[in-house]
């Protein structure tokens, strides 16, 4: 089972360099079957395959990923989007149990011996000599205008004797 450090330390350590731009038209909903559905802003997109797609490298780990892009901006003093996705999830039966730096995570007991922890995790992508700073000692020299996106990927771990189907 993996921890949640390690999963903020696969993820943090991973540089997202690539600047592809998207094609694809912004959804209205993520579908994670058969975890949640979700609301999403209308500057998301949904990549077809989330490592690909932001540069990141898929953990061996992981039962399966769901994520999204989001425009970032040093500027933007809004909400950080992972709190709604935290919020819609508790309307659909998960529990808050918190979180550290970039990472949230709830948690649903599907029954007796089966529950689910769902990670959202948060990681910044741009210029890749900027991401790499991010979290480090250098952190304060950032060039925020070279980090164009934030990808919030979706991790589920289950626990138990969970139907796997």
């Amino acid at each position: 089972m993996r921890t949640v450090a390690t999963v903020l330390i696969i993820f943090l350590s991973a540089c997202v360099g690539t600047n592809d731009e998207t094609d694809l038209a912004a959804p209205e909903k993520l579908v994670f079957e058969p975890y949640f559905e979700i609301d999403l802003p209308n500057d998301v997109t949904i990549p077809e395959d989330c490592f690909e797609r932001t540069g990141l490298d898929a953990p061996e780990e992981l039962e399966s990923v769901a994520c999204v892009l989001h425009p970032f901006s040093k500027e933007n003093d809004g909400p950080d989007p992972a709190f709604g996705y935290v919020q819609q999830l508790e309307r659909q039966g998960w529990s808050n149990f918190g979180g550290a730096a970039n990472a949230f995570w709830v948690s649903k007991e599907v029954d007796d011996n089966c529950s689910i922890k769902m990670y959202i995790v948060a990681v910044i992508a741009g210029d890749e000599a900027e991401v790499t700073k991010w979290g480090r000692a250098d952190e304060g020299d950032m060039d925020w205008s070279k980090i164009d996106r934030a990808v919030y990927l979706f991790s589920p771990e289950s626990t138990g004797e969970c139907n796997k189907e």
